[in-house]
């Protein structure tokens, strides 16, 4: 059941990640950046409103946290950012691999760091996707530039 709900989670990140995109493109990168957090931020005023007591017993919480634990918006705005850059700019397919294949590293350094150790199959697999990417954009411009010389 985990394994399907990140799966679904995986597809509405790329969906949520190209709307962003588009609708910054319409408006301006800044403009679109701040309606998403907009909205998410109504939407979980919304939520909160029929959930308070949770919100009150949150709330009386938040001193016990570190300053860097709110670090999390400024995180989700530097991603908005590149991915509204970056997105137009690449294929949908392209922009879920490397984005996949940043967790992937991250993942495997986190893990280094908290562990100590490093699975050399993570490696490999690491090693692997990106090899395909790789290869398949090269062969992708190799295509197109021979196709470019007919026409």
């Amino acid at each position: 059941m985990y394994y399907l709900i990140a799966f679904l989670v995986g597809g509405i990140i790329i969906f949520q990640m190209m709307m962003n995109s588009i609708l910054s493109c319409k408006v301006g990168k800044l403009n679109g950046i701040f309606y998403n957090f907009f909205t998410g931020t109504l939407l979980m005023g919304i939520f909160f409103v029929f959930n308070i007591t949770n919100f009150k017993e949150g709330l009386s919480k938040i001193s016990d946290g570190q300053i860097w634990m709110f670090a999390g918006g400024i995180l989700g705005i530097l991603i908005l950012s590149i991915c509204n850059y970056a997105i137009p700019r690449m294929t949908a397919v392209y922009v879920t691999l490397f984005i996949m294949i940043g967790q992937l590293v991250t993942g495997n350094i986190m893990e280094y760091i908290i562990i100590g150790n490093i699975s050399m199959k993570k490696i490999l697999g690491c090693t692997l996707i990106l090899t395909g990417v790789m290869y398949d954009m090269v062969m992708g411009k190799v295509k197109k530039s021979k196709a470019e010389q007919y026409n």
